[in-house]
């Protein structure tokens, strides 16, 4: 789809109400022209969302995406053929992706296949081995696992119903080696409430708290963006509507209803993201499972010292511990655990 000339004009009167001495061509460049600071793209934001009904993305408000009406007008048709149910995305490595937006699949590819976050610290991954994804999302790690070695075997977990489709027809050519669930996994089998949230889906969790998950996104959005002018206002601007959110009744296991029902002799890689489930899914595990298990790399929420009380837990079972904390979530609560037995 190309917007129409009208649509265009829409654009381009908007820009005028604030400098009405250029006269715009839809490929003149608005950051070379000086018209383009962050003030103006939050409002110019703001506009597009309301007259085109769409939801920008956090990432597609700065200047490389706002550079002229042209690549405005590429933008907008993005999302009006997302809204007409088309969510196929090629990633930069060729690879296509059933998604839920844009932000997430870019980070999602930019930390499992560019930076490789999830091999760090000693992790490795081996031909044939054995892989749990607690916290699937679309299933990008477990595509990362199942493309890079021969012979992998992956269990991957997801409970949101709306990110469980596109698991599943990620995951479809793989379908031989891929044991899907959808369900959550805590230290208790049941039902629980799942907070899914539509614009960032990352986030979703079983134990949703607006105010950590806002103040969460502030510091990440921060820094993300080098822009420096009017940030703090167009931070604001980008976090709202970020946490709508549907709400589902879900599926919850343990790990050892799950390693009851399959023949599983090791683990090789256990990888945990869960937003704020980690201790619970840890508790569930049988003392039994702990040697069948031969490294552990998760994202921990230090609530109540969680990151300490975990690392002790696990250096307890004889794993060696490292922490870190990514350079993007400086300022928030968010840490990675890798872990690997000693012997």
């Amino acid at each position: 789809m190309t917007l129409t000339k009208e649509n265009k004009n829409k654009i381009r009167n908007f820009i005028s109400r604030f400098y009405r001495h250029h006269n715009l061509s839809d490929s003149d460049n608005l950051v070379e022209l000086g018209l383009m600071n962050s003030l103006f793209a939050a409002q110019l934001t703001m506009f597009l969302e309301q007259e085109f009904e769409i939801q920008m993305e956090i990432r597609e408000q700065f200047f490389e995406k706002f550079n002229s009406i042209d690549t405005i007008c590429s933008l907008i048709d993005e999302h009006i053929e997302d809204s007409t149910g088309s969510h196929v995305y090629q990633l930069p490595n060729g690879l296509k992706v059933e998604y839920l937006n844009k932000t997430d699949a870019d980070h999602f590819y930019e930390d499992i296949f560019v930076k490789q976050s999830y091999l760090s610290n000693g992790i490795e991954l081996r031909d044939g081995d054995c892989v749990f994804d607690i916290g699937a999302n679309i299933g990008l790690f477990s595509l990362f696992a199942l493309q890079r070695n021969k012979g992998i075997t992956v269990y991957a977990f997801e409970p949101s119903p709306l990110t469980y489709k596109a698991l599943q027809k990620n995951l479809n050519a793989y379908k031989d080696q891929v044991h899907l669930f959808e369900c959550g996994i805590s230290n208790k089998e049941g039902s629980g409430t799942f907070t899914h949230y539509i614009h960032s889906s990352g986030m979703s969790t079983f134990h949703p708290n607006e105010d950590q998950e806002m103040e969460s996104l502030r510091n990440i959005i921060t820094n993300a963006t080098n822009v420096k002018e009017d940030k703090e206002h167009l931070v604001a601007l980008s976090v709202n509507d970020r946490l709508q959110s549907e709400i589902f009744t879900c599926e919850i296991r343990t790990m050892a209803s799950v390693l009851g029902e399959h023949p599983i002799k090791i683990i090789d890689l256990l990888k945990i993201d869960a937003q704020k489930s980690e201790w619970e899914i840890l508790r569930g595990i049988p003392d039994e499972a702990w040697p069948k298990i031969r490294q552990v790399v998760m994202e921990i929420h230090d609530l109540n010292n969680r990151v300490s009380e975990i690392e002790k837990f696990l250096g307890d079972l004889n794993y060696q511990v490292h922490i870190e904390q990514d350079v993007l979530y400086k300022g928030t609560n968010h840490f990675n655990l890798y872990a690997i037995q000693n012997n």
